[in-house]
């Protein structure tokens, strides 16, 4: 298993950019090594006191209370972060929604612009979608 999990990680490297989604066919192998290694715990022992189980509660209790900690923290960022990208089409989208007609919607990409941080789609069916050139 941790020669899948090292032979996993060391191609990952050769990719230039690396995405989360990129290490979702390696995770079923971190999971099954953290499991892997909480087993070992519970048979750990201090002077002949078995205290494993005891270690691995409190290792759990502690990891989900960071989780949920970390959970209410970005909830709560978000609800006072600025406009983003995607908030701004969103309410761009809400607002051409709620007009009659059609809309064409030009937009202008700053010489800063990530292109991986694209905010125009089409739809799947442009000849039919609001904003079509030609109407």
């Amino acid at each position: 298993m941790a020669v899948l999990l090292t032979t996993f990680v060391y191609l990952l490297l050769f990719e230039q950019f690396i995405h989360a989604h990129y290490m979702a066919p390696g995770l079923g192998l971190m999971v099954l090594a953290v499991l892997y290694r909480l087993q070992s715990f519970r048979a750990m022992k201090v002077r002949g006191t078995v205290i494993g189980p005891a270690f691995v509660a409190a290792m759990l209790a502690f990891s989900s209370s960071l989780l949920i900690a970390d959970t209410i923290k970005q909830i709560a960022d978000a609800r006072d972060a600025p406009l983003t990208l995607l908030r701004f089409r969103a309410q761009t989208l809400d607002h051409l929604s709620a007009k009659p007609g059609r809309h064409l919607v030009m937009v202008r990409y700053g010489p800063g612009h990530d292109p991986v941080a694209e905010h125009v789609y089409n739809g799947p069916d442009i000849d039919t979608q609001k904003g079509r050139v030609g109407d």
